[in-house]
C-alpha cells in the first residue's frame, strides 16, 4: 500500500480503505506522478498529486499568513489541517493535529471568536 506522500518505486499499489480493493499504477501513470512531484509548476502538481501530498501541504502552510484572521477564516484552515492529519494518521490524538488545533484556538481568540 502507498501513502499520499511516498514516491518510492515500491508504492505503486493503491488500496481502497472502504472495500479493500487494490490497484496498481502502470508505468505511464507512475511517470506522470513523478513528473508532478518534480515540477515547480504548482498548477501541474495540483492536477496530479493528492491534496495532502507533502508538496501541497507545504504550499498551503507557507501561505497561511495570507488567510485573514477575521471571522475565524485562518482558524478554520488550521482546523482543516488537523482534520486531514487525523484522517491520514488514524490517530485522533496525533501531536501534529493537536498543534494545528492549538494554532486554530489562538487564531479564533485573535479574531474575537473565542
Amino acid at each position: 500500500p502507498s501513502s499520499p506522500v511516498a514516491s518510492d518505486e515500491g508504492c505503486r499499489s493503491l488500496v481502497c480503505f472502504g472495500c479493500g480493493d487494490t490497484t496498481s499504477l502502470d508505468d505511464e501513470s507512475w511517470a506522470e506522478l513523478l513528473a508532478a512531484e518534480r515540477s515547480s509548476d504548482l498548477g501541474e502538481c495540483m492536477r496530479r498529486l493528492h491534496p495532502y501530498h507533502h508538496k501541497m501541504v507545504a504550499a498551503y502552510r507557507s501561505n497561511i499568513g495570507r488567510v485573514p484572521i477575521a471571522g475565524g477564516q485562518r482558524a478554520e484552515v488550521y482546523c482543516q489541517f488537523a482534520d486531514a492529519r487525523i484522517r491520514l494518521s488514524g490517530n485522533p490524538l496525533d501531536p501534529l493535529a493537536a498543534a494545528d488545533l492549538e494554532r486554530a484556538a489562538v487564531c479564533y481568540r485573535a479574531a474575537g471568536d473565542a
